[in-house]
């Protein structure tokens, strides 16, 4: 899983000077997690363990997801983390790679695996293969992968899809907002979405998205 790395200080920093340094960078904190905050519901795997996705419908109109609800409990068991309640995927329009503006929403009908990633990714480099295997023996049975490439240069992206025979959808977040949108600060973050446009779960980190498990998890998802 990749991250960012956090700022480190000089050792020949004054006391004075450092003590100015953490204040100011815990206030810089606090400030962007009010603003994160704001206009975003819940995913987890256990209501005391929660973490901002993206925006949804008002709290008001969607419903509790029921604690029998098939789709959500096959995901909590394979290791997803699962809403708490009913939430419809944020759309956003990005260019398709080879093609022109392309909206999540015009996958809508079919089961989505939602893939935040860039090139230079070791965990994402790692799961590509198996993903190309998952969707090569789905993708005509209604299921597809969109991989979202977080701020590289067409060029660049363009090189490795080809290089790595990738033949799913990939997207150009040139900005990064959509991925800041949806809360990938470490990459590959992974989104299932139904065929209605609802989000059932979240994943972070690679996985052998062509296990046998996890190929009998998208079928019986795919059967509902």
């Amino acid at each position: 899983m990749s991250t960012l790395s956090a700022p480190y200080e000089s050792p020949r920093e004054s006391e004075g000077m450092r003590r100015q340094t953490i204040a100011a960078f815990s206030i810089l904190v606090l400030v962007a997690a009010n603003g994160l905050a704001r206009g975003r519901l819940e995913i987890s795997r256990d209501p005391a363990d929660r973490t901002a996705i993206p925006p949804a419908a008002p709290a008001a109109a969607a419903p509790a997801v029921p604690a029998d609800h098939a789709a959500y409990r096959k995901l909590a068991e394979a290791n997803f983390e699962v809403p708490t309640r009913e939430i419809t995927a944020t759309d956003f329009q990005l260019d398709v790679l080879g093609g022109g503006p392309t909206k999540l929403s015009s996958y809508r009908g079919k089961l989505v695996l939602l893939n935040f990633w860039a090139t230079w990714c070791p965990s994402c480099r790692e799961e590509i293969p198996s993903m190309e295997r998952l969707y090569a023996r789905l993708e005509k049975k209604g299921f597809t992968i969109v991989a979202v490439d977080l701020s590289e240069p067409r060029d660049v992206v363009k090189r490795f899809v080809a290089e790595n025979k990738m033949t799913y959808p990939v997207l150009l977040d040139t900005s990064g907002d959509v991925g800041a949108l949806y809360g990938a600060r470490s990459i590959p973050t992974t989104y299932v979405i139904d065929r209605k446009g609802r989000i059932l779960g979240r994943t972070i980190g690679s996985r052998a998205w062509d296990a046998p498990e996890v190929v009998s998890l998208f079928e019986s998802l795919l059967a509902s």
